[in-house]
C-alpha cells in the first residue's frame, strides 16, 4: 500500500477546490499513463468553499478540504482516525486551483479557450495552458458550458516525464448536503500525518 496510491486522491480534492455556490456531486475516475498511480474511482462532493471525496483506494477512506486551508485532512473509516497533510505537500502532482471562481482559476493558471467538445450531452468549453507548475509540462481540462459552478467533465494533465494524468468525472447532478457532511466525523482520533500512516502500514516508518 503505497503512499503514491493516495496522492491522486488528495490532488484531486486540492485541483477542484474551487468556490461555487451551488452543491453538485459526480463520481470521479483517475488513471496515469505510466502507471505512477493505480486507477482508481471514487465519490467527489462540492459544496460552496468545501469539499469532500469518498474512495475505497487505499482503503475505504473520506478526504476533506476547504478551499482556504493550506491543509487536507483524511478519515480513515475502518480505524475510525483522522490524518492531516499539508496541501502544497502534492504540489507538481495536479494543480492546486484554490481560485473563488472559475475565471479567476482561467487567469491563475493561465489558461486559455481552444474548442469545445460535447461530453455526456453536454456542451464543454476547453481550456488550456502551461502554468508554471514543477513538474507540469501542459493542462487541459472541459468546463461545462454556461455554467457559473466550476464543473468539469474533465481534465487532462501531461507531465514533464511525458505521463499523462486523465481525470474524468461522471454522473454529474446538482444534490444537497448539510454541512456536516463535509466535516470529520465526531470521535476520530488524530493519527498524525497521512505520510507517516500509511509508512507505517509498510513498514517503512522509522
Amino acid at each position: 500500500m503505497k503512499l503514491a496510491g493516495i496522492l491522486p486522491i488528495v490532488c484531486l480534492t486540492t485541483f477542484f477546490a474551487l468556490s461555487a455556490g451551488a452543491d453538485w456531486e459526480a463520481t470521479v475516475t483517475s488513471t496515469s499513463s505510466k502507471g505512477e498511480f493505480p486507477k482508481f474511482t471514487g465519490k467527489f462532493f462540492s459544496k460552496r468553499d468545501h469539499f469532500r471525496l469518498d474512495t475505497e483506494t487505499p482503503m475505504d477512506m473520506s478526504i476533506f478540504v476547504q478551499s482556504d486551508s493550506k491543509k487536507v485532512y483524511a478519515g480513515i473509516h475502518s480505524f475510525k482516525v483522522k490524518l492531516s497533510s499539508k496541501a502544497d505537500r502534492f504540489a507538481g502532482q495536479l494543480p492546486a486551483c484554490l481560485s473563488k471562481d472559475f475565471d479567476a482559476c482561467v487567469k491563475e493558471l493561465k489558461l486559455k479557450k481552444t474548442g469545445t467538445e460535447k461530453i455526456a450531452a453536454h456542451e464543454c468549453e476547453i481550456f488550456e495552458g502551461a502554468p508554471k507548475i514543477s513538474g507540469m509540462k501542459k493542462i487541459r481540462l472541459w468546463h461545462w458550458k454556461g455554467e457559473a459552478e466550476p464543473i468539469f467533465a474533465q481534465s487532462i494533465l501531461t507531465k514533464k516525464n511525458g505521463a499523462e494524468v486523465r481525470t474524468v468525472f461522471s454522473g454529474i447532478e446538482k444534490k444537497t448536503h448539510p454541512d456536516s457532511f463535509y466535516e470529520m466525523p465526531k470521535g476520530y482520533k488524530d493519527a498524525g500525518s497521512i505520510e507517516d500512516f500509511f509508512g507505517d502500514l509498510e513498514g517503512k516508518s522509522p
